[in-house]
C-alpha cells in the first residue's frame, strides 16, 4: 500500500499553515507546536520532535518561539521555509499520481473509523473511543493514558472533538468496545464538579453514558434519585435517552416511566407516552390516570381530561391536577374552590407540597406575596431534601426570595 512517511506527513501538515507570517510571534495556532504536530497526525510528541529536528537539519522546516493563540508561555512553534514548501509540492504530485487523498490522511475526522481503530493498538483506540463518547470537551488528561497523541485538543487541553468523527467511531466500533466508551464517561460524570455548570447537566450527561453503557440498573437508581430536577429539565434530548432505558427493574418503574412519560409529553410523543401510560398501570393505576389526563390536555381535550379526573372519586392527585388545570386556563376562583375540597392522606407528602405551591402561585395573583413567600416555605418545610432544591428554584423563578 502506497502511503507517505511520518516526515512527508509532517510536511503536508505545516502545508496547511503556509500562509502563515513567519515574522509573526503571537497568535500562532497551537497546531504547529510539537504537540499540535503529533495530535494531528497522531504520533507520539518524542516522535514528532525527533522527525522535526531531522526536517530542520535538511532546511526544511524552520523553529522559533512564540505566543500561542490561548496560550500563556511562549512555545516552540514549526514552519515549513522555502525549501520545504517546494518539498510540499513534490509530496502532493506524488499523492496525486498515486491517489493518495492527504486531507483524509491528515484530517481525523475524514477518515475511515474502521481504518483508524485497525491501525491503532489497544491503548490508543480505548483512548479516542473514550474521548469520542463524551458529548462535551473534556480535559485530555482525565482520559485514559494512550502512547501516541491520539486525542485532538486545544492549548487549553480540552478535547476537540468533531461530530463525524465521534459518530463514526460509535457506528465502527464493537459493542463491547462502544460500552466501555461509555461506561468510562459514566463514572467520570459520577465524580466530576468543574466541566460543567449545573449538577442537573451533569446528571443528564451521566444517565446518557450510563444508558449507552447498558447499565441499567444503574440509570434507573439514577432516575428515581432525581426525578423532581429531571422532570424539570425535561427536553428532547432526555426524551431520546429515556425511550432507549429498557428492561427497568419493578423497584423503580413507578419514577422511571414516570419520567419517561413526562419527556414524552414535553417532546410532543403523544403515542409512545399514550404507550408508557399503559405500562405504568401496571404499577400504579391511578398514577396512569393522572398522565392519561395529562396526554388529554396535551391533544387539547381539556373536557376530556377533567371528565377522567373527576372520575376518580376524589383522589388527591386527581383532584390536585384538576386545580391546575384551572389554574393554566386563568379559571382561578375554581382553582383556589378545588384547592380548598382537597383531601390528602396523612403521610402523602408529594400532594401537601403540590398543594402549598399551587396555593402560592393564587396568592402572587390575588397579589399577596408575603403569603406566597410563607405557602413556599411550608412546602419547603415538608418536602425530602432532595426536592428542596426544587422549590429553592421555584422560589427563585417566581421571584420570592
Amino acid at each position: 500500500m502506497v502511503t507517505l512517511s511520518i516526515g512527508q506527513r509532517i510536511i503536508m501538515h505545516l502545508d496547511r499553515f503556509k500562509m502563515t507570517d513567519s515574522s509573526e510571534i503571537y497568535n500562532i495556532p497551537w497546531d504547529l507546536t510539537q504537540d499540535g504536530i503529533a495530535t494531528s497526525i497522531r504520533i507520539s510528541r518524542a516522535h514528532a520532535s525527533i522527525e522535526l529536528k531531522k526536517l530542520r537539519e535538511c532546511g526544511k522546516v524552520e523553529e522559533k518561539q512564540t505566543h500561542i493563540k490561548g496560550g500563556k508561555v511562549k512555545r516552540k512553534s514549526y514552519l515549513l521555509t522555502p525549501l520545504g514548501m517546494a518539498e510540499s509540492a513534490r509530496i502532493r504530485e506524488y499523492a496525486e499520481d498515486n491517489g493518495i487523498d492527504i486531507d483524509a490522511l491528515l484530517d481525523l475526522k475524514r477518515q475511515d473509523a474502521n481504518i483508524i481503530l485497525e491501525n491503532l493498538d489497544p491503548t490508543d483506540s480505548y483512548a479516542l473511543g473514550c474521548a469520542c463518547a463524551f458529548r462535551v470537551p473534556v480535559p485530555v488528561s482525565i482520559l485514559p493514558r494512550s502512547v501516541k497523541l491520539v486525542i485532538p485538543a486545544d492549548v487549553s487541553g480540552l478535547t476537540v472533538i468533531d461530530d463525524r468523527l465521534r459518530s463514526n467511531m460509535m457506528k465502527a466500533a464493537d459493542p463491547v468496545a462502544r460500552a466501555s466508551w461509555h461506561s468510562y464517561a459514566a463514572d467520570y460524570w459520577m465524580d466530576d464538579r468543574e466541566t460543567l455548570g449545573s449538577d442537573i447537566e451533569r446528571t443528564h450527561e451521566r444517565l446518557y453514558h450510563l444508558v449507552e453503557a447498558g447499565r441499567t440498573r444503574e440509570a434507573c437508581k439514577l432516575v428515581s434519585a432525581n426525578i423532581y430536577d429531571l422532570i424539570a429539565t425535561a427536553n428532547d434530548d432526555l426524551h431520546d435517552i429515556m425511550s432507549k432505558l429498557d428492561n427497568v427493574p419493578s423497584k423503580f418503574a413507578v419514577d422511571v416511566l414516570s419520567v419517561r412519560i413526562e419527556t414524552d409529553i414535553s417532546s410532543g410523543d403523544l403515542d409512545d407516552a399514550a404507550d408508557t401510560v399503559e405500562k405504568l398501570t401496571e404499577y400504579d393505576g391511578a398514577l396512569a390516570k393522572v398522565y392519561g389526563s395529562d396526554i388529554r390536555m396535551a391533544e387539547g381535550d381539556t373536557e376530556g381530561a377533567l371528565d377522567m379526573l373527576r372520575g376518580m372519586n376524589g383522589l388527591a392527585a386527581a383532584d390536585l391536577r384538576i386545580a391546575r388545570i384551572f389554574f393554566d386556563l386563568g379559571r382561578f376562583e375554581e382553582s383556589e374552590k378545588m384547592l380548598e375540597g382537597v383531601r390528602i392522606l396523612p403521610g402523602d407528602t408529594s400532594a401537601s407540597i403540590e398543594r402549598f405551591i399551587l396555593m402560592a402561585k393564587l396568592d402572587l395573583k390575588k397579589g399577596n406575596p408575603q403569603q406566597a413567600v410563607i405557602r413556599m416555605m411550608k412546602a419547603r418545610a415538608t418536602a425530602p431534601d432532595r426536592e428542596k432544591k426544587k422549590i429553592d428554584l421555584m422560589m427563585k423563578e417566581l421571584k420570592l426570595n
